[in-house]
């Protein structure tokens, strides 16, 4: 009997979106990790790794998330595509999510919100100024900004 030839996880993209899915879901909800592990009967250190990609939602759990979280499947798949840069952001975010990614996904969420491009930029603008390599800001740009 041949054994099947072990194949890369591909996957692995789709894992940590449906993941930062449920966190995001979750948060919208204020739910704690230990209430969506309570109702799944599993731990919250599970919940964890769904949420940072690390462990994989089979189809039954995310069957019963939909119900918990009142969405349908498609919700933990929407607007995911694969682009080759995206293996660098799951990098990123499985670095980031090892160290502190509520804050992450905190930002994200608060930068979506953000419909004035003028706004946007300022915020990369200031990020990039914590960066030592990034070029600094030469002038102040919240000083010049009207915020209307």
């Amino acid at each position: 009997m041949k054994s099947k030839p072990h194949l890369p996880r591909v996957s692995q993209d789709i894992d940590l979106y449906a993941g930062c899915q449920l966190r995001k879901r979750r948060k919208e909800l204020n739910l704690t990790q230990k209430e969506i592990a309570n109702f799944l009967g599993i731990t919250f250190q599970q919940v964890q790794k769904y949420e940072n990609g690390s462990n994989r939602i089979c189809a039954s759990r995310l069957y019963t998330l939909c119900n918990l979280l009142n969405v349908g499947p498609s919700y933990f798949f929407k607007n995911f595509t694969y682009t080759s840069s995206y293996k660098e952001e799951e990098s990123f975010l499985s670095d980031v999510n090892a160290a502190d990614g509520s804050n992450l996904m905190d930002f994200i969420s608060l930068y979506k919100q953000i419909t004035n491009p003028i706004h946007k930029k300022i915020i990369i603008d200031i990020l990039k100024s914590f960066i030592d390599k990034s070029p600094k800001i030469t002038n102040n740009p919240i000083k010049n900004i009207n915020m209307e």
